[in-house]
């Protein structure tokens, strides 16, 4: 057995609801997930991404950690997701491992 067929056989070992992950709903559908607030702090942005200036409303970004197989369908860049009734844009989903990681933002008054 190579690593990633261990770490796809060991995935649910790191998801697990006692830790880091919770039960949301995401699209209507209740799954085991971790949102980080915090990951956008460290990452090269452009004013704009974060602030409209011609409206007045600041982007608030997340990003949400979700077991790929969980997913119904995988998002795409663009494509509103609802996360506990709070509308989103997704805006990056990547897949590493078993896992996507979802960029999300929302507008913020």
């Amino acid at each position: 057995m190579n690593l990633r067929e261990q770490i796809a056989k060991d995935i649910g070992t790191f998801i697990n609801n006692n830790e880091f992950f919770e039960d949301h709903d995401v699209n209507g559908q209740t799954l085991s997930v971790m949102i980080d607030n915090d990951a956008f702090k460290g990452r090269s942005r452009q004013p704009t991404d974060l602030y409209n200036a011609t409206s007045g409303v600041s982007i608030g970004s997340i990003i949400l950690y979700v077991k790929e197989s969980d997913m119904e369908d995988r998002p795409v860049i663009e494509q509103h997701l609802r996360l506990d009734g709070k509308l989103y844009l997704v805006s990056s989903c990547n897949e590493n491992m078993g896992m996507l990681e979802i960029g999300l933002e929302a507008n913020e008054a």
